[in-house]
């Protein structure tokens, strides 16, 4: 086995393909030291945000039923106290 032997080097570490559901990490500039030890580095992927499916909001088929079941009665209160105050005037109740 032969050793090889670097002066101080700096280098580009550069991911080509990261996990699945991550970025790759941006290019990291890095200097190789002959201290004769294991040189660790350490890189960190950016996991991309799961969105989950959102739920539908505003108007939908129930809201719109209910707006118009609340229309139609308040415009059967109106007609009915409107004929109600008819027949009071009409037979002088008070």
């Amino acid at each position: 086995m032969k050793r090889v032997t670097l002066d101080e080097t700096d280098a580009v570490f550069k991911e080509v393909d990261a996990p699945e559901h991550y970025k790759a990490a941006k290019d990291k500039k890095i200097r190789i030291k002959d201290t004769g030890k294991v040189q660790k580095r350490t890189v960190t992927d950016e996991r991309i945000p799961v969105v989950p499916d959102t739920p539908q909001t505003g108007i939908n088929g129930k809201t719109v039923g209910m707006v118009v079941s609340l229309i139609s009665l308040l415009i059967a209160l109106g007609c009915f106290a409107c004929v109600r105050a008819k027949d009071k005037s009409k037979y002088n109740f008070k």
